[in-house]
């Protein structure tokens, strides 16, 4: 196939406008639930025998199909400032895939495939941070089920290929990152919310690596309105702000901003909302820890 080099243009204009703003991008290089550039859209580009989402994660020439790309990518040189991405300092990481998921594959198949990638990405960019970018489950074989959504009186979490510990194990992990969704795993109340993230906070710990709340989000509806959603945002930022102290929890992102007049659909936040003023607050208590772990 051939890249549309109007898409790569509006990413160019995207990263400089983030430069000049001070801000710091996270690039993900393919998507569990989106079709374009996702898992399974390499999936269909492989042809390969079963045509079944685990084909990613272990077809070799589906995974050449996805190095390649990577390569496109990290190589793009942007049109408006001339770097190429692998040397553009306003991409703060690259995430190996938005919440990479394989239904009912046992854990070695997505964890070979993170000890190929994650290598790979460094061979082509060695100055950015990788990330694994899944929500992060514990696997069947980790002995930590019961930490999952819905703990062990279901297991659909581990058995979503994800094992989160040993996943961030490879030296080309620089970062621990987890996604949390009450609503999409029906969790009910702040308790595990807290207790989700503060397990895999101690994880990160133990294996010696900063770690980031890459998405957080709550949905605003008739049942739950904004006052709920407040406190889901005060739980979250609690457990950040506890760890935040010794260095361990480097940022937090919540899903997602929206400008006045636009959205905000389920999730998002306009600045007029009372969950933004928490957010507000929270930004002061990392950016006070930031300043004093870097001065």
């Amino acid at each position: 196939g051939k890249y549309q080099e109007e898409i790569f243009k509006s990413f160019d204009f995207i990263l400089e406008a983030a430069r000049q703003r001070g801000l710091k991008v996270i690039i993900v290089f393919a998507d569990n639930w989106y079709p374009v550039n996702g898992i399974m859209h390499y999936v269909e580009w492989g042809k390969g025998k079963s045509g079944k989402r685990e084909e990613f994660y272990t077809d070799g020439y589906v995974k050449q199909l996805y190095k390649n790309n990577i390569k496109r990518i990290l190589t793009r040189k942007n049109t408006i400032n001339g770097r190429e991405y692998r040397n553009d300092p306003t991409i703060m990481a690259w995430n190996l895939a938005n919440e990479a998921r394989c239904t009912g594959c046992e854990s070695w198949k997505i964890q070979n495939w993170i000890d190929e990638m994650g290598p790979y990405v460094k061979s082509v960019d060695s100055k950015h941070l990788v990330g694994v970018g899944h929500e992060g489950f514990y696997g069947m074989e980790s002995g930590r089920t019961e930490l999952n959504p819905n703990g062990d009186s279901s297991h659909w979490a581990a058995k979503e290929g994800q094992n989160f510990l040993e996943n961030h194990k490879s030296w080309a992990i620089d970062y621990v990152g987890i996604h949390v969704w009450p609503d999409n795993w029906e969790i009910k109340t702040t308790d595990f919310l807290k207790k989700f993230i503060e397990s895999h906070v101690k994880d990160a710990m133990s294996l010696n690596k900063p770690f980031v709340l890459e998405e957080f989000g709550k949905i605003v509806n008739d049942k739950d309105g904004k006052e709920v959603r407040d406190r889901y945002y005060r739980a979250a930022y609690e457990v950040a702000e506890k760890y935040v102290k010794s260095g361990v929890v480097q940022g937090t992102l919540f899903w997602h901003w929206y400008d006045i007049g636009v959205g905000p659909g389920r999730y998002g936040l306009w600045y007029t909302d009372s969950t933004f003023k928490i957010v507000r607050n929270h930004a002061k208590v990392m950016n006070k820890y930031s300043e004093a772990l870097h001065n």
